[in-house]
């Protein structure tokens, strides 16, 4: 067997050349192995003023072969010469890389964790600024009908029209009509219910609680989006009042205020009827109470009758009639008691000029108690009861040639019922001859 070493053997020196001895610290007995320093401990250094061992001029420091590794003395072989730096650990990371590592984890994991934390604040406040638009928008819409009812209670009709989706014309819908109607019965106590609401709706039903005079009413209001976005308004929100069409002849007003119409539009209100005409006087229902929107009314059983003074006059008026017509010599004498020229199937022919008339006691009564009957269609047109009967007799012949003086009892003319019109500065008589 040859003595040579194997060159493929790594740690093996080649045969013939020298081995340099292990190097052995000063005060160090050799075979002994140098400590490692401890944790906290720094590695051992040569020192002030002592100087590495380096090979002597001439001297070629130990190196390996090539493809061999330098030496280093095995674990419990040698010592690593002072300057040699202390390798790590198997397996473990150069501490440079670590801090590295650890540092840049925690940047990302920040900024992930910042990321989130906008996310979550920004979508908070979306949803918070979602609810208070809801919030908001929902408040308009109440208030739209709040503002409307207020303005009624304070007679305020412009304020009250402004919440309206399409303002009426009507008449009725001023400030001297509202402020009758609240002297009358005012509007009071109004509550607007508070209601979930799907505000992404076109259209919404609110309901509201307010007084008329004694009167407590609960009412529902359509709101709807106005053509501004952001705008509301209430669509309808008025009542109609019909008042009889012939009562505008006799200066009709409602609340104080003129009306020429039939169907006229109003506010949830008190509404009383009158007439200026001073000849006349309303009786039945002359005051009504309009509660919510599109509520009707009518003065259905409103009626005009004459005033006792106008009564006295027409009675003065009719009987200087009669008495005209009863005075009369002649057939034709108007009032309704015109005589035919021939009597009892045409065997007598009266005499013009020859007419005496002349008035029962009954007939002179009924004169003086004489009533009057005002027309639903046109008040202006009086009728007056029926009068009485009428004494008649004139000269006459008959057919045999025999003359003489002749009384009607049957069939005779009477005095029937007056028509008036006080359409004019003058009463008007009219008789049914």
């Amino acid at each position: 067997m040859s003595n040579s070493a194997d060159p493929s053997q790594p740690g093996q020196q080649p045969q013939g050349e020298p081995v340099p001895p292990p190097y052995t610290p000063p005060g160090q007995q050799p075979g002994q192995q140098a400590p490692y320093p401890q944790p906290g401990q720094q590695a051992p250094y040569p020192s002030q003023g002592q100087q590495a061992p380096y090979p002597q001029q001439g001297q070629q420091p130990p190196y390996a072969g090539q493809g061999q590794q330098a030496p280093y003395p095995a674990q419990g072989a040698g010592q690593i010469p002072p300057g040699y730096p202390v390798p790590p650990p198997a397996g473990a990371p150069l501490p440079g890389n670590k801090k590295r590592g650890l540092m840049w984890a925690l940047i990302i994991g920040g900024v992930v964790i910042a990321l989130i934390a906008v996310a979550i604040v920004v979508s908070m406040l979306q949803q918070r600024a979602a609810e208070q638009a809801a919030a908001d928008r929902a408040a308009a819409i109440t208030a739209t009908v709040d503002d409307y009812l207020t303005a009624l209670a304070d007679s305020d009709a412009e304020a009250a029209l402004g919440q309206l989706a399409s303002p009426d014309s009507s008449p009725l819908l001023t400030d001297e009509a509202l402020a009758a109607s609240n002297e009358a019965a005012p509007i009071g106590g109004i509550e607007v219910e508070e209601q979930e609401l799907d505000v992404d709706d076109y259209s919404w039903d609110i309901r509201a609680h307010y007084t008329i005079g004694d009167e407590a009413v609960t009412a529902d209001f359509t709101v709807s989006e106005a053509s501004k976005e952001g705008e509301f308004a209430i669509s309808g929100g008025l009542g109609s009042l019909y008042v009889p069409g012939g009562y505008v002849g006799l200066g009709l007003t409602v609340n104080g205020v003129a009306v020429e119409e039939e169907d006229v539009a109003v506010f949830p209100g008190t509404y009383a009827v009158a007439v200026s005409d001073e000849r006349y006087e309303l009786g039945g229902t002359s005051s009504l109470v309009v509660t919510a929107p599109f509520e009707s009314v009518g003065f259905s059983d409103l009626e005009a009758s004459l005033t006792d003074t106008t009564i006295k006059e027409l009675r003065a008026a009719v009987k200087k009639d009669v008495d005209a017509c009863v005075a009369s010599k002649k057939l034709k004498a108007g009032c309704g008691i015109t005589l035919e020229k021939t009597m009892n199937s045409g065997d007598v022919t009266l005499t013009d000029g020859t007419v005496s008339r002349s008035l029962p006691s009954s007939t002179k009564s009924a004169l003086k108690k004489l009533g009057f009957t005002v027309s639903y269609d046109d008040p202006l047109v009086v009728t007056s009861d029926y009068i009485g009967s009428v004494d008649v007799e004139a000269d006459g012949k008959s057919k045999s040639g025999q003359s003489g003086r002749y009384e009607i009892y049957f069939g005779g003319p009477s005095l029937g019922s007056a028509t008036i019109d006080l359409s004019g500065e003058k009463p008007e008589i009219t008789w049914d001859d």
